[in-house]
């Protein structure tokens, strides 16, 4: 990974080949004492897995895509879950014949580059469980 712009609240970080992406921002984030932000991203992927939450069932359904994909755009947030850095996200991607597929990324690996701009927000959102929806959904902001 690469640290291209960092002007707070603002970075720029370029995911490079062979890096799965919630691990590599994790690690980022962490170093970099992350607890909220918004996140954008483009670039290539693939190796993708991308989930669909059947709300009924309380369950994502998953399905790995192992094909040269660009990433149109992903979006998501950073936050905190029992106490480590969370990334939810979720992308579009165009294949070869130029149809898209996307939903919940819940892994991805960088084919030839993947470019993340993080906006950090002040303070520390904080995940927890929701039992209505059986999703970690935000709860709270820690400002301290």
């Amino acid at each position: 990974m690469k640290h291209i712009i960092n002007q707070h609240p603002h970075h720029i970080v370029c995911l490079e080949r062979g890096e799965e992406f919630h691990t590599a921002l994790k690690a980022f984030c962490t170093q970099h004492g992350i607890g909220a932000a918004s996140m954008r991203a483009l670039g290539a992927a693939d190796e993708v897995d991308l989930a669909f939450y059947l709300l009924d069932t309380k369950e994502y359904e998953t399905t790995t895509v192992h094909e040269e994909l660009e990433i149109i755009t992903i979006t998501g947030n950073i936050a905190s879950l029992d106490g480590k850095v969370a990334v939810h996200a979720h992308g579009t991607f165009g294949k070869r014949d130029l149809s898209t597929i996307g939903g919940h990324v819940a892994r991805m690996v960088v084919s030839a580059t993947c470019e993340v701009m993080l906006t950090v927000h002040e303070g520390t959102i904080i995940r927890g469980m929701d039992e209505r929806t059986g999703l970690t959904l935000m709860q709270s902001c820690d400002l301290s």
